[in-house]
């Protein structure tokens, strides 16, 4: 298959830390940003193009439900995890 390119968006600090440091010792991911809220990750996404994206539900400024219809309308080959 190749190389997964991840992102991780999640507004917990602690989080987004444990899961950069699982996916950096997996073999085939290569991790490309993390995102404490949707808007932050939206203005991300035009800078790379991850294959799946980790994505909180609840978070401020913008949740992950909105954050996921508006990803999906311009970036519709990528997979989210919720």
């Amino acid at each position: 298959m190749g190389i997964l390119n991840i992102a991780l968006v999640d507004d917990h600090k602690i989080i987004r830390a444990g899961l950069k440091s699982l996916l950096h010792d997996t073999p085939d991911v290569e991790f490309l940003f993390d995102a404490c809220n949707g808007q932050e990750f939206l203005s991300l996404m035009a800078s790379f193009s991850p294959d799946i994206v980790i994505m909180d539900m609840n978070m401020p400024v913008m949740g992950g439900e909105e954050a996921i219809r508006h990803a999906q309308k311009q970036f519709s080959t990528v997979k989210f995890i919720v």
